[in-house]
This record gives structure tokens, C-alpha cells and sequence, in this order.
């Protein structure tokens, strides 16, 4: 379970965590993790079901939706000494930037059943509440489909998208690399981190999206944008 100050997840299947830089309460039955700490967790499902997509939804809602309090990092202050050289060189001041913290990732892999990629779509309902209940990845690996949640820039705006990849024996390759992709966007890296394109660029380049759903931001775009006094 993960714990935040204003309460607590429904139990996860796999929690990826930062072990390196804060605790976890390991007890007999289940270990409690501190919400500042997660980065992403994962749910492992038999067979695909809507009782079990109901589900999903409900642990995605309260895992995006934790609060932390967790306070400006590594890379935090790096871009703001970046904001201060620059201002230097240039003349032009700047008001710090807005920070937007992720949330925490979320994902759910199915190894059996499910709609086939060209099939699926959100319904309309479940579009309407994307944002806090969809998660970021998820796998159906019988079927061999990917459904993937993205953000726009937080300097577009806009709308976020839902998209569904037939990515047959390729599937459990591009549902890792997004798995990769929000440890990365939620981690602050001490070397170079690992640069994922040589190994799927060239599968990406094949792959198209069998559907591509829009949905409504409930909540602000995360990221960081610089705020400059012009």
C-alpha cells in the first residue's frame, strides 16, 4: 500500500519505488510505502473483465490522485541555477518557473482476454474521466495491443490522448519502454540516462496507432516551465 499525508491506495501488485533516498515499512502480511517515494505501480490481472477494468480505474484514481509533499529536487535546482546564468548573459530577469510534479505512474497488464486493438476505444464515459482514472500504460499480451495515456507540453495546453497500438509480439517491448518512460519522467537520473531510441526507434517507425481518443485535463499538465520578464 502506498501511504500519502492525507491518506492511503488500495493495495498494488508491484510498487517501483526510490529505495535509495527513502523508507518502507515492511509488515507480515503487506509493506507501506510512502507516496513521496513511488514512482509508479503496477497491477498484474489474469484475464481481462469490466469488473476487472472497474477496478483498474478505482486504483488508478487514488494512486494518480495522491498527495506528496515532496519539495523541489535535483533537477529543480538545476534549472533554476540554468535561469540564473542565463539571466546573467542575456539581462533578462526571471519570476522562477511553475512546477508541476508528476503523478504517480500508474499501469496494468492483462495476460489473457480483451478487446482486439481494433476494437478498442474509450467510451465517451470513461474519456470524461481519463485523467484521474486511466492509466499511463497498459498491456493486454494475449491480444498483443498497448494502450498508452500521454500529456501535452505544459506550455500547449490543450487536450491529453489515449492511444491503442496492435503491437502484436512487439507488445511487451513498447509496454516496457513506456514503463521506462515514466520511471525516467519521475526520476532524477546521476548519469546520463538511457537513451531508449536505438533500440525502438525502428519498431516505432512501423508502428501507427490503430485509434487515437482525446480526452479533457481535469488537472494541471506536469512539467517544468520557466517564467522570464520580458
Amino acid at each position: 500500500m502506498v501511504f500519502g499525508p492525507l491518506g492511503r491506495s488500495r493495495e498494488a501488485d508491484v510498487v517501483l519505488w526510490d529505495a535509495a533516498n527513502f523508507p518502507s515499512i515492511p509488515l507480515s502480511d503487506h509493506s507501506v510505502y510512502f507516496a513521496e517515494s513511488v514512482r509508479t505501480v503496477l497491477e498484474v490481472k489474469t484475464a481481462w473483465s469490466r469488473s476487472e477494468m472497474r477496478d483498474v480505474f478505482e486504483k488508478t484514481r487514488w494512486a494518480s490522485g495522491m498527495l506528496t509533499l515532496a519539495e523541489p529536487g535535483l533537477r529543480d535546482e538545476l534549472l533554476m541555477m540554468r535561469m540564473d546564468i542565463a539571466s546573467l548573459r542575456t539581462g533578462v530577469a526571471h519570476q522562477g518557473a511553475l512546477i508541476t510534479p508528476h503523478h504517480i505512474g500508474t499501469g496494468v497488464v492483462f495476460l489473457h482476454g480483451g478487446p482486439k486493438a481494433d476494437r478498442w476505444r474509450p467510451s465517451p464515459r470513461n474519456l470524461e474521466v481519463a485523467d484521474d482514472d486511466w492509466p499511463d500504460a497498459m498491456l493486454l499480451l494475449e491480444r498483443g495491443c498497448v494502450v498508452l495515456k500521454d500529456y501535452p507540453a505544459p506550455d500547449q495546453g490543450g487536450s491529453g490522448v489515449i492511444a491503442v497500438l496492435d503491437a502484436g509480439e512487439d507488445a511487451l517491448l513498447v509496454f516496457t519502454d513506456a514503463l521506462l518512460r515514466l520511471l525516467s519522467d519521475r526520476s532524477t537520473p546521476l548519469e546520463t540516462p538511457l537513451k531508449r531510441a536505438p533500440y525502438v526507434l525502428s519498431l516505432y517507425d512501423e508502428l501507427k496507432p490503430t485509434s487515437v481518443s482525446e480526452f479533457r485535463l481535469t488537472k494541471p499538465v506536469p512539467g517544468r516551465q520557466p517564467l522570464w520578464s520580458w
